[in-house]
C-alpha cells in the first residue's frame, strides 16, 4: 500500500511540475534582465574607457552581438518494492530526482574603426 501511495504522490508532484513550463512566459522576464545587464555593462565599459583615455591608453569597446538563452528541465522517479515470505523481510525504495539548467550564451564583438 505504501508503494502505491508513493507512486501516486510522485506522479502528482511531477505532473504539477510539468504544468509549470519555462516557455513563453520567461521571454519578457529574460529580455528585461538581459537588457539591464547589457546596459550596466555598457556604462561600466564607457567609464573604464574614459579613464583609459585620460591616462593615454587606447580605448577598447566590445558590443554584445547576440544573447541566446537555453533552458532544460528534467525529472526522474524510481520506485521499487520487495516482499519476501520471511517474517519482517520487506524492503521498499522510493527516489526522486530533478534538474534545472539555464545556459545563456552571450557573444561579444569588438567595435573597431570609426564606430
Amino acid at each position: 500500500m505504501k508503494t502505491v501511495s508513493c507512486l501516486w504522490s510522485g506522479f502528482l508532484i511531477f505532473s504539477l511540475v510539468g504544468c509549470a513550463g519555462i516557455g513563453p512566459q520567461t521571454v519578457s522576464r529574460d529580455q528585461f534582465d538581459y537588457t539591464k545587464a547589457i546596459s550596466d555593462s555598457w556604462k561600466r565599459q564607457m567609464l573604464f574607457n574614459t579613464v583609459k583615455i585620460r591616462y593615454g591608453d587606447a580605448p577598447v569597446f566590445l558590443n554584445v552581438s547576440s544573447v541566446i538563452s537555453q533552458y532544460q528541465i528534467a525529472g526522474q522517479i524510481n520506485l521499487g518494492s520487495t516482499i519476501n515470505t520471511h517474517p519482517g523481510s520487506t524492503s521498499e525504495r522510493v527516489g526522486a530526482c530533478g534538474n534545472y539548467v539555464a545556459r545563456p550564451t552571450i557573444t561579444c564583438t569588438p567595435i573597431i574603426g570609426d564606430k
